[in-house]
């Protein structure tokens, strides 16, 4: 099997769009992924109904952690040489301070290692103010294929 570059199949805007439209919650919650530098971000806008209650109207912890989780999963796909399904073993969070007030939230994950079919991932939430959490993550990976990127390229088949 050739060898895929993840890294370049990321760079189109639809691709992107369609990864993250393939999560109810990233639509739900209006998420938006991108690219900086290569590492993903996912970005979310303040949406009162998400806060962690009427007198804290800052987004839920909850909300941190799918949007860091989502981040890693992207950075650990961008990461890897063939493809693979992957899974959350381990997502450990902790807030430096409490999100701004009605701000909106970016994670941003970045691939640190891999050993042993196990990835190794660090990232940060950030609002308005700057870094307000960090996270560390471990991914399992599973040779094979994914109906994500089968359908991406245009087979979806998981047989093709």
């Amino acid at each position: 099997m050739a060898k895929l570059d993840l890294q370049e199949l990321f760079q189109n805007p639809e691709l992107l769009e369609q990864y993250r439209a393939r999560s109810p919650a990233h639509n739900d919650l209006q998420a938006e992924l991108s690219l900086e530098n290569g590492e993903p971000r996912m970005n979310v806008p303040y949406q009162a109904r998400f806060a962690r209650s009427v007198t804290q109207p800052t987004l839920h912890a909850g909300i941190v952690m799918m949007a860091i989780d989502s981040a890693m999963g992207l950075a650990t796909l961008l990461a890897m040489e063939e493809v693979s399904s992957l899974a959350t073993l381990e997502l450990r969070y902790a807030e430096l301070r409490g999100p701004g007030d009605e701000s909106p939230l970016a994670s941003e994950a970045k691939f640190e290692s891999l050993d042993g079919g196990i990835a190794y991932l660090s990232a940060t939430a950030l609002d308005t103010k700057g870094v307000f959490a960090k996270a560390v993550g471990r991914f399992i990976l599973m040779p094979g294929s994914t109906s994500f990127l089968e359908a991406s390229m245009g087979s979806g088949r998981a047989d093709a």
